[in-house]
């Protein structure tokens, strides 16, 4: 696991909370799915979409709103030349979690046949906070926590069991950006 700050400038990620803010969520983000072919149960739902996600090589959903999927993609590159791997984009999902919807351990795995497979967290939130106000990841597998950074991204494999944790304070959105790519080989 990895964790870098200031991949972005601060001016940047306002705007593009500031957009997140105001984007369409569903509380259709399952994670731990145990039921099929819709996915409704599992570990937790939180409030969530999905900006880009590769069905195969030629098939790639995206949200409504191009503008942020666009948007999403090109931040993706910025993190992998920041993380200096080269990386295969599979999906871009976000998560929006108030006080009390914190997450349970999950895993991110797509495609379990590829060698090397990574997950980049990015966190954000639309007020500033104080420190140790909550909103840290998790990484049970490493039994490691990051403590909440605005603009902090994480890397870590997406085989490796995690959680984010809401903020302790009420009526605060923790906004992140999940990428995951695969190595290119």
């Amino acid at each position: 696991m990895r964790v870098f700050d200031n991949v972005f400038d601060k001016r940047f990620l306002d705007e593009f909370s500031h957009k997140l803010r105001y984007t369409t969520w569903k509380v259709s983000n399952t994670a731990n799915r145990t039921t099929w072919p819709y996915g409704e149960k599992g570990t937790h739902r939180l409030l969530g979409g999905m900006l880009f996600n590769r069905k195969s090589i030629d098939i790639i959903e995206y949200n409504d709103d191009l503008e942020l999927s666009y948007s999403a993609i090109e931040m993706f590159y910025a993190i992998q030349a920041h993380s200096k791997r080269r990386l295969y984009l599979e999906q871009i999902a976000t998560n929006c979690q108030f006080m009390g919807m914190d997450g349970t351990n999950h895993t991110d795995v797509i495609d379990s046949k590829a060698k090397k497979e990574y997950s980049f967290i990015l966190m954000l939130c639309d007020e500033i906070i104080d420190d140790n106000q909550g909103g840290e990841f998790i990484n049970q597998t490493l039994e490691e926590t990051v403590p909440f950074r605005y603009g902090r991204v994480i890397e870590f494999e997406t085989h490796q069991l995690h959680r984010g944790m809401a903020f302790k304070i009420p009526n605060v959105a923790r906004y992140s950006l999940k990428f995951v790519g695969k190595e290119i080989e």
